[in-house]
């Protein structure tokens, strides 16, 4: 018999789950006398899931209650169907639970067990929901507020930890005997969110309503470089900025270094720990493996530089970033005995073929990051909605914030100058 669960209204996915079974198969064996299951309040961070948090009491009163972070389905059926339709609880529980303890036994091997610190423990996990480690209650990690962007110590950190997950999955697939055959015994690991027709309108009618935002931005606001601006980005409606996305997305070539991708880089899919006297970032660890791929290490890198690092540490440290991911990814993987030949002039070379990628996911979420965190999924409807429920949001924001909407539109105008800059004609 299970231990009774209060607050139970939050998620009958998460409430009819056997707590003392999940803790038993993960070595905890004390006797649980109340599971506390209650909403995390985080109703704007998560597209893919909603997020609860789990209190486990034990009948031993010195031990010190378990903090759980569950991640289940939200209460809209079309988002649900969409998110099964992704395979993402399917994929991150096959991350988690099948491909990190080979990952495991393979960094041991090679006296490297410590690289999987950059990932959060995994209780439990399957196509419906999953069951973490608390790192906001249990170790202090915190997520950074999406809207103010990463300064260099931040983006330092999260870069150290891209390029360990890349070197990692590029150690995995060798390993196993290249890339089919890894991905014959991982499937869907390398699974194409954008396969599926609902995702893929859901990303198109959100960046095709921020480029029209911007251009509206752009019209009614006196900035220099504007009228520029205003005519290329015209140039790029009616689903032709998509159709960028999907040409960097696919371009990879037989003859590229490709890697297992995180899939969904950003600031909103990491935590960090900070030291209380000086406030510098001491920790960081990845989250939401769900959307993961086998592309080019430039699309999580692109994607990652242009939607969650601040524009003036982007292209002032441009090169100071890029190297320190290679030499990390590099000596990551010289450690785990498969070494990588990827120089610098490669890195950057890819990352300008995967450009468009980065800067038009800025495009389809920059104008949104201040308003995302008033942002319910369940209220959205049919996911064709999608995209309207986002424009409805900025529009509101907009018009409240007429100074935040001018500064929208300055950023706009300078990273497009800086595409201009990086872009491969």
């Amino acid at each position: 018999m299970s231990p009774p669960q209060k607050n139970m209204e939050t998620s009958n996915e998460v409430t009819k789950l056997d707590f003392r079974k999940i803790l038993k198969s993960n070595g905890v064996t004390d006797q649980v006398s109340e599971v506390n299951v209650k909403d995390s309040g985080l109703k704007g961070e998560g597209f893919i899931s909603q997020q609860i948090y789990v209190e486990i009491k034990f009948e031993n009163p010195n031990i010190k209650p378990l903090n759980l972070f569950a991640k289940t389905h939200t209460a809209n059926p079309s988002h649900s169907e969409m998110v099964d339709e992704l395979k993402a609880f399917e994929k991150e529980t096959l991350f988690f639970r099948e491909y990190l303890p080979v990952a495991r036994e393979l960094c041991i091997s090679k006296g490297q067990e410590g690289l999987l610190d950059i990932y959060p423990k995994c209780y439990y996990g399957d196509d419906k929901t999953l069951i973490f480690e608390n790192l906001v209650m249990d170790r202090g990690f915190i997520l950074l507020p999406k809207e103010e962007m990463q300064n260099l110590d931040a983006a330092t950190h999260a870069l150290k930890t891209l390029a360990k997950h890349h070197a990692i999955g590029h150690a995995m697939i060798q390993t196993h005997g290249g890339p089919e055959k890894f991905f014959h015994k991982f499937k869907n690991l390398d699974f194409e969110s954008f396969t599926i027709p609902t995702f893929a309108t859901m990303i198109e009618s959100a960046l095709e309503n921020n480029l029209n935002t911007i251009v509206s931005l752009l019209e009614t606001n006196d900035i220099e470089g504007g009228a520029e601006a205003l005519a290329k980005i015209k140039l790029l409606l009616n689903g032709k900025s998509y159709q960028l996305i999907e040409v960097a997305r696919k371009s990879l070539t037989n003859d590229e270094f490709a890697v297992l991708c995180h899939g969904d880089y950003w600031n909103n899919n990491m935590m960090f720990k900070r030291d209380p006297d000086t406030n510098k970032v001491s920790d960081h660890i990845a989250i939401d493996l769900q959307v993961t791929r086998y592309n080019s290490p430039a699309l999580d890198l692109t994607y990652f530089l242009y939607t969650s690092v601040k524009s003036e540490v982007r292209r002032s440290h441009m090169q100071e970033l890029l190297t320190l991911y290679l030499e990390t990814l590099q000596k990551t993987a010289l450690d785990l005995g498969f070494p990588i030949d990827f120089t610098y002039d490669d890195l950057f070379l890819a990352f300008r073929k995967k450009l468009d990628y980065g800067f038009y996911f800025w495009v389809c979420f920059g104008p949104a990051m201040e308003i995302l965190k008033d942002f319910d999924m369940n209220e959205v409807g049919d996911m064709s909605n999608f995209g309207n429920a986002i424009n409805k949001l900025i529009q509101n924001w907009l018009a409240n914030n007429t100074e935040a909407g001018k500064e929208i539109a300055n950023n706009f105008v300078d990273l497009l100058k800086e595409y201009d800059e990086l872009k491969i004609n």
